[in-house]
């Protein structure tokens, strides 16, 4: 059994920049992602509680004021109460010289009572504000000290790791951009050939080339934004030691990275499912499946230019270089929307034609890898750069579509109630059949492909249906025969004569054939609407009213078999279902 080639392309890049160990720069990424993270939490939770203690401060020297307040109105108030005790101690004074003195010490204990009720209040108002000032130091504190804790924790972990990762293959990895890989594609082909040595249908050739420049293209750009990210890791430890970091910046370059990373990864789906597809459709024979490749690599192709175009247009945005003309050109989502529609009528073909199976679309693989690629590229560009794309994207027709079976339905009702000649009416509806026979062989044969259907068994298929048809009476009567006869108006004078010819020889073969039916194979000619008094005539025969009912039975029995003699001869030389159709009805 083989293993999954894309699994090959992998566990390989793994081994080369040791992204299957603990210490590396994919997984040191994700650490200097996490070690910001922290970093940030750790400074914002600082400046919290810096901000919560100087409020905190701010009350509590609100508070010494109140105090200092209280202590002065105090001293006057015991001054004012001394001045007082010195009026009642001197009778040398005049009456109107003592009440002067009392009402002025009076007004001045009067109005310092007032600010030292004042005071009170305000003291209590303050006095409520500390005590939650207080709870929430408290609490800020205890959350700082934990986050501190977590920060310090990651920070040696972190640079513990940073430190063990092998220098020489963070160098490979920073050179690998600019190295040849000839080397490398021809060892990862022999893996690959060697993987799939027991298969009976082997890997198409073009395939898996096509797919190892398109793995060592993504290593390239993978590689190139984990060892820039090795060197930022760096420069942060050094900022952290010296307590200039500078977190914006830091958090830019993570966010750019992470950014470039799932589109890169999006391109990593997008080629696993173009690896399986290769296999998936292996069941459909060697011949048919290069066929299928050599289009998938077409596909490939195609896609691969809007892939390029958008990840391009990522990068000016990341870059800050973009414009509006780079979206005009690069930005082409119309592309993905003609891929949809394409899908949509394949499945509304599928269901026309009623299958007891599922059928699953040959090319949903490049479908669903493209919408991600798009899908990742716009929540990029708008959620995370506040890109604007609507004016890029298509307008919607809100147009009725157009119902095939509901329109061929109101065409039999207008035919049926407007009475015009019956060839007239054929002629249009056989150009509208011809239509949709092209289409529906068109679906048929990408069905068959699917399925692994040759034409030979589909032929094969075909007589035995035809052979194993019950033609009872109930049937008959429910054929539409005019359908029949739409489809074939346009005979021509030899296949006319061919007619004439089989069904001479039909009457030698049936010497019990009705001289009426004799007369109306002469008259051939003739339209099918202007013969229904001859089917009249052959009911109202006296030959069949006299016969008893053992004749009956007997006579019948014998056209039915020479019936199903004819149809087997007629199938031997060749001759037209068509030709057969129209006798019987007759």
């Amino acid at each position: 059994m083989y293993e999954r080639n894309a699994i090959i392309l992998e566990r390989y890049f793994n081994e080369m920049f040791g992204y299957n160990t603990k210490s590396n720069i994919k997984n040191n990424f994700t650490n200097y992602s996490e070690l910001v993270e922290c970093l940030e939490k750790y400074r914002n939770i600082s400046e919290e509680e810096d901000t919560i203690m100087q409020e905190y401060d701010m009350i509590a020297n609100e508070i010494r004021g109140i105090q200092k307040t209280q202590e002065n109105l105090n001293k006057k108030n015991n001054k004012l109460q001394e001045d007082r005790a010195e009026i009642f101690q001197n009778i040398d004074e005049s009456a109107e010289e003592i009440q002067k003195r009392i009402d002025s010490i009076n007004s001045n204990i009067h109005r310092i009572n007032a600010d030292i009720e004042e005071n009170a209040n305000n003291f209590v108002k303050v006095i409520a504000e500390f005590n939650d000032k207080s709870a929430v130091r408290t609490k800020c504190g205890r959350a700082r000290r934990e986050i501190e804790s977590e920060y310090n924790k990651r920070l040696k972990e972190i640079m513990e790791n940073y430190e063990k990762i092998d220098v020489n293959l963070e160098k490979k990895a920073k050179q690998f951009k600019e190295l040849e890989t000839e080397d490398i594609e021809k060892e990862l082909q022999d893996r690959i050939e060697k993987n799939g040595e027991k298969e009976k249908i082997p890997f198409n050739k073009e395939v898996v080339v096509k797919a190892i420049a398109i793995c060592i293209d993504i290593q390239k750009r993978e590689t190139e934004i984990l060892t820039t990210v090795y060197d930022k890791t760096n420069k942060l430890f050094s900022e952290i030691k010296n307590n200039l970091v500078k977190i914006e910046k830091h958090k830019k370059i993570i966010r750019d990275s992470k950014s470039k990373l799932e589109f890169v990864s999006a391109i990593k789906e997008y080629l696993v499912q173009f690896l399986d597809n290769e296999r998936l459709t292996a069941v459909n024979g060697e011949e048919e499946h290069d066929k299928l490749m050599k289009d998938a690599c077409i596909n490939l192709d195609e896609d691969l230019v809007q892939i390029n175009n958008l990840y391009s247009l990522l990068l000016k945005e990341i870059s800050k270089k973009i414009t509006k003309k780079s979206y005009s050109e690069l930005y082409n989502f119309e592309y993905l929307k003609e891929l949809e529609n394409k899908s949509e009528e394949f499945d509304k073909q599928i269901k026309k034609l009623k299958l007891p199976v599922t059928i699953i679309n040959p090319n949903y693989w490049r479908i669903e890898g493209m919408r991600k690629i798009y899908d990742i590229f716009y929540n990029c560009v708008t959620e995370v750069y506040g890109r604007d794309l609507s004016e890029y994207m298509p307008v919607e027709n809100i147009e009725e579509e157009y119902d095939e079976e509901k329109d061929e339905d109101f065409e039999e009702e207008m035919v049926e109630e407007i009475e015009e000649p019956k060839k007239a009416t054929n002629t249009k509806k056989t150009k509208s059949k011809n239509e949709k026979q092209e289409e529906k062989e068109e679906i048929d044969k990408q069905v068959d492909m699917i399925l692994g259907f040759s034409d030979e068994e589909d032929d094969d298929d075909d007589d035995e249906e035809f052979d194993n048809d019950d033609w009872d009476d109930e049937e008959f009567d429910n054929d539409d025969w005019d359908d029949e006869d739409e489809e074939d108006d346009d005979w021509d004078e030899e296949e006319e004569l061919e007619e004439d010819n089989e069904d001479e020889e039909y009457e030698d073969n049936d010497d019990d054939w009705i001289e009426d039916d004799d007369e109306e194979e002469e008259d051939d000619d003739d339209d099918w609407e202007e013969d229904d008094d001859d089917w009249d005539d052959e009911e109202d025969d006296d030959s069949y009213e006299d016969m008893d009912t053992n004749n009956k039975k007997a006579k019948n029995e014998y056209e039915e078999e020479s019936w199903e003699n004819e149809f087997i001869n007629l199938n031997k030389k060749g001759s037209k279902k068509k030709n057969f159709f129209d006798k019987f009805k007759k």
